[in-house]
């Protein structure tokens, strides 16, 4: 429902066959607002934002000495579902990449099955090799994701 339009406002951009019309539109989603929102009303205590302006910090000192080091396991949890999803993604790159040298991962694996007398290995093998990225953003956005979790279990 939600692709011609998708479409349209890609192209009344100009943005057709570029990697920004893939993911322009999704590094805001409501999921990731809402992730956000919640951590934020969990975690990070008035209390202490309050003394910070009683000490006097400006409201980006603030948000940059207090409130992001809290926000990092949310932030290593929204990169790991974000990347995930965009690297994942197949229709929308199908859409409005029109040249195969702009293609994605996802779309380039695709193009080769359509070869007569398709070599499964080169497709096993690229699609073995395109996890890689997923593997090393998960690698380094769990520590932030897992100290999240267990920050406040263990009560003093």
């Amino acid at each position: 429902m939600t692709l011609i339009p998708y479409y349209l406002v890609i192209d009344s951009l100009g943005l057709i066959n570029t990697h920004l019309a893939v993911w322009l539109p999704f590094t805001i989603n409501p999921i990731g607002i809402f992730l956000m929102r919640q951590y934020i009303v969990a975690s990070v205590p008035k209390e202490l934002l309050e003394a910070a302006r009683l000490d006097g910090a400006g409201e980006f000192r603030i948000y940059w000495s207090i409130v992001l080091p809290l926000l990092r396991p949310a932030l290593g949890t929204l990169a790991i579902v974000q990347f995930v999803f965009l690297w994942n993604n197949f229709l929308h790159p199908l859409v409005v990449l029109t040249s195969a040298d702009m293609q994605v991962v996802t779309l380039a694996l695709r193009s080769v099955q359509n070869v007569p007398n398709t070599p499964w290995g080169a497709v096993m093998l690229g699609t073995t090799i395109s996890i890689l990225p997923l593997i090393a953003i998960y690698l380094l956005a769990s520590k932030q994701m897992i100290s999240g979790l267990t920050g406040g279990a263990v009560k003093e």
